[in-house]
C-alpha cells in the first residue's frame, strides 16, 4: 500500500517548500487536518476515510485517488485534477472545487451541501443519491453527470452546462437555472418547485 509522510512540506514546482502543519501520513484513516498539501502529486493514492478538512490541496493531482468516505469538508480543492478519483460516500461539506477537475468522479451518496463547484468540469461525474443543497455550480460543465435522486434545493446552476445529464427524480426545489443549458437532461420524475427557469435551455416549459 502506497504512503506519503507529510511533515510540514510540500512540491511546489519540483521544489520543496516548507510550511507549518501538523505531520500526518497520507493513508487510509489517517488525520490530515488542515494539511499543506498544494501542489502535491497524490495520483492513485488509498486515502480512503483520512481526515483532509481544511486542507490546501490547490493544484493537487488526486487522478483516480481512493477517497471513499474522506472527510474534505472546508478543504481547498481549487484547480486539483480528481479525474475519476473515488469519492463515494466522501464529506464534500463546503469545500472549494473552482476550476477543478471531476470528470468521471465517483461521488455516489456524497454529501458536498454548500460545495463551491464553480467552472467545474464534472463531465460523466457521478454524483447520484447525493446531497448538494445549497452548493453553487455557476458556469460548471456536467454534461453527461449523472445526478439521479440527488438532493440539490437552492443550487446554483447559473450559466451551467447540464447537456445530457442523468436528474432523473433529483430534487432540485428552488434551484436557480439562469442562463444554463440541460438540453438533452432526463427529467423524469425530477421536482422543480420554486425553480428559477429565466434564460434556461431545456428546462420544463410551464412546470
Amino acid at each position: 500500500m502506497n504512503s506519503i509522510k507529510c511533515y510540514g512540506l510540500t512540491i511546489m514546482a519540483g521544489l520543496m517548500v516548507a510550511v507549518n502543519v501538523q505531520a500526518c501520513e497520507l493513508q487510509p484513516g489517517s488525520h490530515c487536518k488542515n494539511a499543506n498539501l498544494t501542489g502535491m502529486d497524490l495520483r492513485n493514492m488509498e486515502l480512503s476515510a483520512i481526515d483532509l478538512s481544511g486542507a490546501d490541496l490547490r493544484g493537487a493531482d488526486l487522478r483516480h485517488a481512493d477517497l471513499r468516505g474522506a472527510n474534505l469538508e472546508g478543504a481547498n480543492l481549487t484547480g486539483a485534477n480528481l479525474t475519476r478519483a473515488d469519492l463515494k460516500r466522501a464529506n464534500l461539506r463546503r469545500a472549494d472545487f473552482t476550476d477543478a477537475t471531476l470528470d468521471a468522479v465517483q461521488a455516489y451518496a456524497a454529501f458536498g451541501q454548500v460545495a463551491n463547484f464553480t467552472r467545474t468540469s464534472l463531465i460523466a461525474a457521478d454524483f447520484s443519491f447525493a446531497r448538494v443543497n445549497r452548493a453553487n455550480f455557476t458556469g460548471a460543465n456536467a454534461q453527461m453527470a449523472s445526478f439521479e435522486k440527488a438532493w440539490m434545493g437552492k443550487c446554483s446552476l447559473v450559466d451551467s452546462n447540464f447537456n445530457n445529464a442523468n436528474l432523473q427524480e433529483a430534487k432540485m426545489n428552488m434551484v436557480d437555472f439562469d442562463g444554463s443549458t440541460i438540453t438533452g437532461a432526463r427529467i423524469h420524475y425530477a421536482t422543480f418547485q420554486g425553480a428559477n427557469f429565466e434564460g434556461c435551455t431545456g428546462c420544463p416549459v410551464g412546470w
